[in-house]
């Protein structure tokens, strides 16, 4: 059922057990990372019953990095978490008794201490591990939370690149997400689905979500056949060149072809950039969308294409950035475009980033003067839409 349906037979299935149950009640909340059981599905429970429930994160449990020495587990295995520990605190819990549930910290990737915590009417476990066998059966109501692969990975790099102490760079936080998380999520937490007396869609939506990025870009593309010579006799200082390979990745799922959004790795020189764009925002004088772009290595290329399909088209030109008055841009010359081996020209093209002050936008309207540019020249779409 969707998150807002969801949430709501949640409540009410909680309010049922309560009211039946003279006993404490266990609300088991799962799901993989990025699915939103503790942004949005906790965070309405917590709005709801509020000092009547007790709320638990599986985190605590994580038995610390000093256990994984010499073993093959990660954080995402769920061997990582002591489970028997979990099982005999909520049986505890249970029957109104007391426990010292551990203190994990992730700044130390160690338990840190304990704290004595009482039970209360309503205790609430959320976590990737909650409907494991070890202690589902633990539970009174079950929920998994159910979201794409897209959809995990995009918010947990969304998540990560903004939490800069989890990973020394965006390309760790990517190639773990899909060279580990991703592989744990399918062997051991998406087999615990039949576990859950139902679940929660709760998908990427990336018309908002999208936001999060904080990166607005705004564009506008201009055809147009300019010599280096007239750039210089217009002002504009050349920067650097290079020449650029553009490969389009999409979901399996075929979401892209609603969404458009857009996942690419280019190849540029020595380096790999992957590049994620949100849907493109209404706009009719401007390419407007949220985005996010890194450099990543080969391993991280290689995870990117065990998640994602290869879309079958590939976007080639020579890009030269010059500067103007401080406003950037980039003459692209020798566009091509191959889609299922058919390769066409789509030209050379002038792309400019739109400015913000006053004085960027008079400077551009002199750089489009200069250059001969007229508006007629505009072209609103990306070249793997061309």
């Amino acid at each position: 059922m969707s998150l807002d349906d969801g949430i709501k037979h949640l409540i009410d299935r909680i309010a049922e057990l309560e009211s039946k149950s003279p006993s404490p009640i266990i609300v088991e909340i799962a799901g993989g990372s990025g699915s939103g059981k503790t942004t949005r599905v906790l965070a309405k429970l917590k709005e709801k019953f509020q000092d009547r429930a007790l709320l638990i994160s599986i985190d605590d449990y994580y038995l610390g990095a000093s256990h994984f020495k010499g073993r093959k587990i990660n954080f995402d295995h769920p061997d990582s978490v002591d489970l028997d520990l979990l099982r005999e605190h909520l049986r505890l819990l249970k029957t109104g008794k007391r426990i010292e549930k551990p203190i994990y910290s992730f700044e130390t990737a160690e338990t840190i201490g304990n704290e004595r915590v009482d039970p209360k009417r309503i205790i609430i476990i959320e976590g990737i591990f909650t409907l494991n066998e070890k202690v589902t059966r633990e539970g009174d109501l079950r929920v998994f939370v159910d979201v794409s692969a897209h959809g995990r990975i995009i918010r947990r790099l969304i998540r990560d690149v903004k939490r800069p102490c989890f990973f020394s760079n965006p390309s760790t936080s990517m190639q773990y997400m899909t060279n580990v998380v991703e592989p744990m999520y399918v062997a051991h937490i998406a087999p615990t689905k039949h576990n859950a007396d139902f679940i929660i869609e709760n998908d990427y939506d990336p018309y908002k979500e999208a936001a999060n990025t904080d990166i607005l870009e705004m564009q506008r593309k201009y055809r147009a056949d300019i010599d280096s010579e007239t750039l210089r006799t217009a002002g504009a200082n050349r920067l650097l060149g290079a020449h650029q390979t553009d490969h389009y990745y999409a979901p399996q799922d075929g979401s892209f072809e609603g969404t458009k959004e857009l996942l690419r790795i280019r190849k540029e020189n020595n380096k790999t950039i992957l590049t994620y764009k949100g849907p493109r925002k209404p706009n009719g004088s401007a390419i407007e969308r949220y985005k996010f772009e890194f450099e990543i290595d080969d391993k991280t290329e290689q995870g990117v294409a065990s998640i994602y399909s290869l879309k079958p088209k590939t976007i080639t030109k020579n890009r030269t950035l010059y500067c103007y008055k401080g406003i950037v841009f980039s003459v692209d010359t020798d566009v091509h475009k191959t889609e299922k081996d058919n390769e066409k020209e789509l030209g050379n093209f002038i792309e400019v980033t739109i400015p913000q002050s006053k004085d960027d936008i008079q400077a551009l309207s002199e750089l489009l003067d200069a250059l001969k540019i007229k508006q007629s020249a505009m072209v609103l779409k990306s070249y793997d839409e061309m």
